[in-house]
């Protein structure tokens, strides 16, 4: 019985935050008011408790470790709250934008727009895929413009063979912020749209942004950036279809909409509209940072124009696609954001900025230093119980009065504060992968700024075997060895009652913080042990991407036999067919010809079989076009990633189902791996070296 009085508190926000979930629409400022005024006054009663009872102050150097993880655990504890208090309020702006393409489509108002696409590396495929996907958008008064800072003449060829302005420039300054502000000198449309070499966009991407420039105080709108490719740390873990993208949903779904309201919204640097005559203001695109997006958006602020965000998916790219490309990408976002301390454009005193937007401004460069403290307190957390000196004293009861009510009830909200983006343990362990990197980025720029160069992530990567980062992985297994170091050091004591004695009496070394540190430990393992398993990069043979898109399909075999049916993938290079039965199937063989006719595109191909798999009352057929003329290529291209709405939601796991899948994907990865090893070898590139390895992301 008194045990449940010590979770009575627990039981009661848990059930209290239900009732606000299930009463409130998780669009409701109010709902998410009370839910993150709760969690506020929670952390602060569980850090008072922390700080005023719990300090191991039994010796000079427990009180300074005691101390040292109390304060980053502080850190790490508050930080959030500012994004979650500035979060209740949010902007959305379907409905003002559905006033807007009204307008646009009457003709009432249609400024002229320059389409730039800035390219310097990547291939062929990706820049010929973009292009027809800007030229594919239904706006009469546009311009296409490819913008090529490698100077090739395939690059050249490609634009003159798709019917596209280019633009190449002899000096290469000031990378692509370089590259754009040499396209304004010589272009002229009243607004500019940008689209990284690996988005397209749908066909009606302007007429849902351009009349929001029918204000004259708008400077810059920012659209939600979908992506049509596999998150990498989901594919590795084999939840690519049910994970999709989550650390880029929720920052488009929650901190994106809440800076909206603020007028702090940041640019991404792809599928934004811009004013011509604002960039000119501020001298176009900011030069002195390798986040040209960020500081030119503050310039603009800084100008009291409008920056705002509308949160539709009207275009899609192409996310890192193997862990390297993520660690670089991370990098060179971190590091541009550090690099806001040492220019001009700095948030904190720049002229022009409110209390508001600083106070948003200097919340997004907090947040980057969380990754410190999770990186130290991964070290040093274990080796407090290594060398038996826990950072906190308490009792279990206490504990299970002040932090697991806390614990809770961060885990029940987060996932509707977040607007369904991603669960608490899912963001957990994306932080753990990505501290190491992002730490090393911060201090390298607070050190010495500027030295790191802009850096394209590379896009279109193919392997055909598995790779285990394992370099990379480097700090995370320390981290894992160490934490299991500590678990058992802690169960030994437990167990052991004289070797713990004089620790009791010289260091206050209670019983409960070894169940407390037994806790920690074992959640700590689970994570690191996702974390570590997200390194291993499965094989990723298609350089096209596999979209799940149902569109009915005729298929004619030998010039007279018909069977219908409906594709469940579709990509630029073939279609995956599904069949119920296979009555006739048996006369399509691997390597037979096909004519395939897309009923809804009015499109016919020829095809070769490539696969048939005969399952349980179904038949799969992959089926590839052996060639495409341009003709045909830019008809698929525009239905697979230009259609309107073609992007949709993605209804991802909550808390308790995160945590299972996560728990199932230990289970099968470990369990499994020994039979698995013996069918699917691990690549490895056993030649390289630590530091080779940190040169692929060349920082």
């Amino acid at each position: 019985m008194n045990d449940f009085l010590y979770l009575a508190p627990t039981v009661g926000v848990f059930v209290f935050g239900i009732i606000i979930l299930q009463f409130f629409d998780k669009k409701s400022p109010l709902g998410r008011g009370i839910l993150v005024s709760v969690f506020f006054l929670l952390t602060v009663r569980y850090l008072l408790w922390r700080g005023f009872y719990t300090l191991n102050l039994a010796t000079k150097l427990t009180t300074a470790i005691s101390l040292f993880i109390f304060i980053l655990e502080f850190i790490t504890l508050i930080v959030p709250h500012f994004e979650l208090f500035l979060g209740i309020k949010r902007n959305y702006r379907h409905q003002e934008a559905d006033f807007w393409e009204a307008t646009v489509k009457e003709n009432q108002y249609s400024p002229t727009v320059d389409i730039f696409i800035p390219t310097y590396n990547e291939s062929i495929a990706i820049l010929r895929r973009t292009i027809i996907g800007c030229q594919a958008i239904e706006y009469p008064h546009k311009k296409v413009y490819l913008l090529d800072d490698g100077n090739r003449k395939e690059v050249e060829e490609l634009a003159f063979q798709l019917g596209c302005n280019y633009i190449a420039r002899e000096e290469h300054q000031h990378a692509k912020a370089g590259n754009l502000n040499h396209a304004l000198k010589l272009t002229n449309g009243d607004l500019v749209t940008v689209f990284d070499a690996d988005f397209v966009p749908c066909k009606n991407f302007l007429t849902r942004t351009v009349g929001f420039f029918q204000k004259p105080e708008l400077g810059l709108l920012q659209t939600h950036q979908h992506y049509y490719n596999q998150d990498t740390v989901a594919r590795n873990l084999g939840l690519e279809n049910i994970l999709g993208h989550p650390t880029e949903e929720c920052s488009s779904r929650l901190n994106q909409p809440m800076r909206d309201y603020y007028n702090s919204v940041m640019c991404y640097g792809s599928s934004f509209i811009v004013r011509r005559s604002a960039l000119n203001e501020v001298n176009g695109f900011y030069t002195d940072s390798v986040a040209e997006d960020y500081f030119t958006t503050i310039l603009l602020l800084g100008k009291k124009y409008e920056v705002i965000y509308l949160t539709e998916r009207l275009s899609a790219g192409l996310v890192p696609e193997n862990i390297p490309a993520l660690f670089r990408q991370r990098m060179r976002w971190a590091q541009g954001t550090m690099e806001g301390f040492f220019v001009s454009a700095n948030p904190l005193t720049i002229k022009g900025l409110n209390f508001h937007q600083r106070i948003i401004y200097l919340t997004g460069v907090i947040h980057w230093f969380t990754s410190i403290s999770i990186l130290i307190s991964l070290v040093i957390f274990p080796l407090c119980f290594i060398f038996k000196m826990p950072p906190l004293v308490t009792n279990v009861h206490d504990w299970l009065s002040y932090f697991l009510p806390l614990m809770v009830f961060q885990f029940t909200i987060f996932y509707r504060i977040c607007d369904n983006s991603t669960a608490k343990i899912v963001a957990d362990i994306y932080s753990l992968i990505l501290a190491f990197p992002v730490s090393l980025a911060i201090i390298k720029t607070l050190v010495k700024p500027f030295s790191g160069g802009f850096k394209v992530t590379p896009k279109g990567i193919c392997t055909d075997k598995a790779i285990f980062r394992w370099n990379l992985a480097l700090p995370l297994i320390y981290a894992f060895i160490s934490t299991l170091s500590s678990l058992i050091v802690c169960i030994y004591l437990l167990f052991n009652s004289e070797s713990v004695n004089s620790l009791i009496v010289e260091l206050r070394f209670a019983y409960s913080s070894l169940e407390i540190g037994i806790f920690w430990n074992l959640y700590y393992l689970i994570l690191l042990t996702v974390a570590i398993l997200a390194f291993v990069e499965k094989p990723q043979k298609d350089f096209y991407p596999w979209l799940n898109i149902n569109t009915s399909i005729n298929i004619k075999i030998n010039n007279n036999i018909q069977l219908y049916g409906f594709s469940y993938s579709l990509s630029e290079k073939g279609v995956k067919i599904s069949f119920p039965d296979n009555y006739s199937l048996p006369l399509i063989k691997h390597d037979s010809t096909v004519e395939l006719h897309f009923n809804e595109l009015n499109l016919t191909l020829n095809g070769i079989v490539k696969d048939v798999n005969f399952r349980s009352r179904k038949v799969d057929l992959l089926i590839e076009y052996p060639q495409l003329n341009l003709s045909e290529y830019r008809t698929l291209v525009e239905f697979l990633f230009c259609s309107p709405h073609r992007w949709q939601t993605k209804i991802v796991p909550n808390e308790i189902q995160s945590i299972l899948i996560l728990l199932n994907v230990v289970k099968n990865k470990i369990l499994l791996f020994p039979f698995q090893k013996k069918q699917n070898k691990l690549g490895r590139y056993k030649h390289l070296s630590i530091k080779a390895e940190l040169d692929i992301i060349n920082y």
